[in-house]
């Protein structure tokens, strides 16, 4: 979740409500976000100085608090976007082979006199 949360931030700076509604778009649930989540999260990366926040005030309703990526937090999500590069290379290395051997499976199965 932090890094779909990095990259939304890198896209636009984003109050945590509006980043909450936006995670549905990487397939997170929304009645499986909770807020209190979203926030811990964005505390944490604020803490690691990858996303930086100010109260912002409102002229209609309540101040609200906007973030930020910050240079650090570009990095990480560059590091991050390789990492899952690498581990989606594995991934499909995987899937193919299953397929494969699946394929062979089935072949052998459909050879075998069941009579």
């Amino acid at each position: 979740m932090e890094a779909c949360l990095l990259m939304l931030l890198r896209e636009e700076s984003c109050y945590g409500y509006s980043l909450l509604e936006k995670l549905t778009a990487f397939g997170f649930s929304a009645e499986h976000l909770n807020a209190a989540t979203i926030y811990k999260i964005l505390r944490k990366m604020e803490a690691n100085q990858w996303v930086a926040s100010l109260w912002e005030t409102g002229k209609i309703g309540p101040n609200r608090r906007i973030y930020t990526i910050s240079d650090a937090g570009i990095a990480e999500l560059d590091h991050r976007f390789h990492a899952m590069q690498t581990r989606m290379v594995k991934i499909n290395r995987f899937i193919s082979r299953y397929h494969d051997y699946a394929k062979k499976e089935s072949k052998d199965y459909e050879s075998t006199d069941l009579r």
